[in-house]
């Protein structure tokens, strides 16, 4: 815990040393003989002028590091697909942004020797990269006691927030503070759904999940719906499915299905599908101070936002974003470097934000961002330290100081930093996730009947092993807090 104060407090004096301790040691190398570009991808979409940046950045790279980038973007809803098959058929790859298991998969691509380990680089040339991010994520980017990817110095909580049209709540004077659980929405969605029947109410996609509500995280990923209560000492594992809780949540689900409050195409529908300017009075979304800002944009209309649940640093939210290098890269080292860049270098960071300064973006009198045209931008967790990037001109001056009070407040969950040993129960693990593709987005966006599919649900993750799964995870996780409890 005093690692983590620590690290947390210091994080914005650490980015700013690093800043020119960074770009010291890099310019250095830059002297070095040019090489093909490095092959880099991302998540979003493809901008109109991802070519003018990726040769404005290309300028910045060659003359201050010597090297250059092949800066690629994939869709959100195909990233995941297309990043395993760049691996499983030994395309070129040599940067890659990685999260989740639809995302990238740091972790399961890590343990399987496809991530390059940045061990050695961190403990010596790449010293200022590490000085310039907390020790709390290092940690969570730590698998099996190694260092895989760089994080996004950024949030380090999972904040679940609820966002709402800012027009509606005031039109009606919705008290959003009064909304604390899924139930206290029905009678705002009965009003809504007489007064504004061009709303979807309660907008829900295939990955959507409410469990954070009632206090739980997942100890794997929403596919394994095994989990703890964040606060629990004794760090109980369940299977949500088979608490009241869960299923309390998913028969209220059912019933706003039914009522038409939410999407028809929730099932099937992607996370990242949401069209701007959409009509949607609620949605679920992660974000830290003035999320609201970011979202008010990206929908095209004013939105205010609550915060739904405890803030809470867990294993998952440490674990948020990383860019990673490939294992098969013949270029590591200058793979390396960029990474350092990014994270320690201003110009470098600002520049895949918001594209190129006097084009894409200019910066005020206060020395925040002014977007001039929307033909480029970076989607900042994927990207790096968001400690070096000049503010925009509709964010707060003290934005990154308020991350930092945000930061220091938050708690640590009973679990942060155990990291489960799944090689004995690699197949059970492998046939739950295919129980659940097939029932979760159903299930859970209430578009099936509970009493009819919630049993038959439970029966297929029984029978392809979630209480051997579940066992185990527990086993190790006592085991793993008898040590630390040891150790403090």
């Amino acid at each position: 815990m005093k690692k983590y104060l620590l690290a947390a407090c210091g994080i914005l004096l650490t980015a700013a040393v690093a800043v020119a301790v960074g770009e010291r040691y890099l310019r250095q190398e830059s002297v070095r003989e040019e090489k093909e570009p490095l092959i880099y991808y991302t998540i979003g979409k493809e901008d109109e002028d991802l070519q003018k940046v990726n040769q404005g950045l290309n300028e910045l790279l060659s003359e201050r590091y010597g090297f250059t980038v092949d800066y690629r973007k994939l869709d959100w809803n195909i990233y995941g697909d297309k990043i395993a098959d760049v691996m499983n058929l030994h395309e070129e790859l040599d940067v890659a942004f990685a999260s989740s298991v639809q995302q990238g998969d740091y972790v399961g691509n890590a343990r399987n020797g496809a991530w390059y380990p940045l061990d050695d680089f961190l403990q010596g040339e790449g010293k200022a990269l590490y000085e310039a991010i907390p020790e709390v994520l290092w940690e969570g980017a730590r698998v099996d006691g190694h260092i895989y990817g760089v994080p996004t110095s950024k949030e380090l909580a999972a904040v679940n927030q609820w966002m709402y049209p800012k027009e509606l709540i005031e039109k009606y004077d919705i008290d959003i503070e009064s909304i604390t659980c899924l139930e206290d929405l029905e009678p705002v969605f009965v009003m809504l759904k007489e007064k504004e029947p061009e709303y979807t109410l309660l907008e829900l996609n295939q990955y959507s999940y409410f469990f954070g509500l009632q206090g739980y995280e997942y100890l794997l990923d929403y596919q394994i719906p095994l989990m703890i209560k964040t606060d629990d000492e004794n760090v109980r594992v369940v299977n949500i499915l088979e608490t009241e809780e869960g299923e309390q949540t998913l028969r209220t689900l059912r019933k706003y299905y039914l009522a038409g409050y939410i999407n028809q195409d929730a099932p099937i529908r992607e996370g990242q599908t949401l069209k701007r300017g959409e009509k949607v009075f609620l949605r679920q979304a992660q974000g830290g101070p003035y999320a609201e800002l970011e979202w008010s944009k990206q929908r095209g209309y004013e939105v205010v936002a609550r915060i739904m649940a405890p803030v809470v640093i867990n294993t998952e939210s440490v674990r948020g974003a990383y860019m990673c290098i490939s294992a098969s890269s013949d270029q590591p080292e200058e793979a390396c470097r960029f990474l350092q860049a990014v994270n320690t270098d201003k110009d470098v960071r600002n520049m895949l934000q918001y594209g190129i300064e006097g084009e894409h973006y200019t910066l005020n009198e206060d020395g925040q961002a002014v977007v001039l045209k929307d033909t480029y931008a970076g989607i900042a967790y994927t990207q790096g330290n968001y400690f070096l990037l000049n503010t925009r001109e509709d964010q707060p001056l003290d934005l990154w100081e308020q991350y930092k009070k945000f930061n220091d407040a938050a708690i640590p969950s009973k679990a942060l930093y155990f990291d489960a040993d799944t090689s004995q129960i690699s197949a059970e693990i492998e046939a739950v996730r295919k129980v659940s593709e097939k029932f979760y987005p159903a299930v859970m966006t209430g578009s099936v009947d509970v009493d009819e599919y919630l049993p038959m649900y439970r029966k297929e993750l029984k029978d392809a092993g979630i209480e051997k799964i579940r066992k185990e995870l527990q086993r190790q996780l006592r085991q793993w807090k008898k040590n630390e409890t040891k150790a403090k």
